[in-house]
């Protein structure tokens, strides 16, 4: 394990847990250890819990947490968005120098303040890979290895087939992805997509099938259909490609039907006049599907405007604790 920061006063840090679905039981706990770990590192940090159950589910343990603990920060999206957006929210509300998101009941919380004193340490994009992370059939396998080699070879970015949704980042990293604002909130194509160094750790997930069951085979291909429409007009430019060669087919076809009607005596009464014509508009409908290809590509690209998730509830802890002792500027 890389070496990490003692405990720092000179920093803030952010922690951006999602709570998803029927992990109620795991929470009040959860936090409590991760509120342990960050005292033994951190002088000054955040807490912000997203909630993206949709629902009142956690609404009990949420009241007790926001009385009896520190420097907690809750949203609740109005409906479940999925944990890519959730994480966007997160990072939307975070004012930390770094920045670290994971997912309560999948991620070790305990190892999030050393996941993020590495970031801070190295000035890195800190991926979570895991050890355990399950793959599925052969055809979720293999449809997830082409999927990797389409995004290496169309967006030029490279994702690792054991990444989580574990991952801490720099301020300024946090920055440039807010900037991007991609409904399918994939960060780590997202980070691939601006270019920032990466680096990797290693851990076992706390509830393999329940990081299988959010990926199943239809969100899956829901996911890459979103990665590949928002950060590529590529399915665009391929039909602008079929286009212009179904007007070039065309105009031969145009031409072969024009040497018939010159070189050839035997033909078809009216089969040149009815083909010339069916050649002509085939050729107009080509050429009106590459225009409005390329006009449809451009708009993806410039116009994406529409909010990512919408908060339903938003409550701070009520409990301070003493700062006096602990301030990060000098008298003079």
């Amino acid at each position: 394990m890389a070496n990490v920061p003692e405990k720092s006063s000179a920093t803030l840090a952010s922690f951006v847990i999602i709570l998803p679905t029927g992990r109620s039981g795991q929470l009040a706990e959860g936090i409590r250890t991760l509120h342990a770990a960050i005292h033994e590192r951190y002088t000054f940090f955040e807490i912000i819990l997203v909630d993206d159950s949709g629902s009142h589910e956690h609404g009990v343990v949420i009241k007790d947490l926001l009385k009896q603990t520190p420097f907690l920060h809750y949203i609740r999206l109005n409906r479940p968005f999925g944990q890519e957006i959730a994480s966007y929210a997160g990072l939307d509300q975070a004012i930390g120098d770094h920045v670290v998101v994971a997912v309560l009941g999948q991620d070790p919380l305990e190892r999030l303040p050393e996941i993020i004193g590495i970031c801070q340490l190295q000035n890195k994009v800190v991926f979570g890979r895991a050890l355990n992370k399950p793959h599925g059939g052969w055809v979720p396998r293999m449809g997830e290895r082409l999927f990797r080699h389409y995004l290496k070879r169309i967006l030029n970015v490279t994702i690792d087939p054991d990444l989580t949704h574990l991952v801490a980042m720099p301020r300024s990293v946090v920055n440039q992805l807010l900037k991007v604002r991609d409904p399918s909130g994939y960060l780590s194509v997202q980070s691939g997509y601006v270019g920032v160094e990466r680096t990797y750790v290693e851990y076992a997930l706390n509830d393999p099938e329940a990081f299988q069951k959010d990926r199943g085979l239809a969100r899956s291909v829901q996911r890459g259909v979103n990665i590949i429409a928002q950060n590529s007009v590529h399915p665009l430019r391929f039909l602008t490609w079929i286009g212009a060669l179904g007007a070039l087919f065309n105009l031969l076809y145009a031409v072969f039907i024009t040497a018939i009607f010159f070189f050839k005596d035997d033909y078809a009464p009216g089969w040149v006049a009815l083909s010339g014509q069916q050649a002509i508009y085939f050729f107009f409908t080509c050429t009106f599907f590459v225009v409005i290809s390329e006009y449809m590509g451009q708009i993806m690209i410039t116009v994406k405007d529409r909010p990512l998730y919408f908060v339903a509830e938003r409550a701070h802890s009520n409990v301070l604790e003493d700062l006096t002792a602990r301030r990060n500027v000098v008298d003079e």
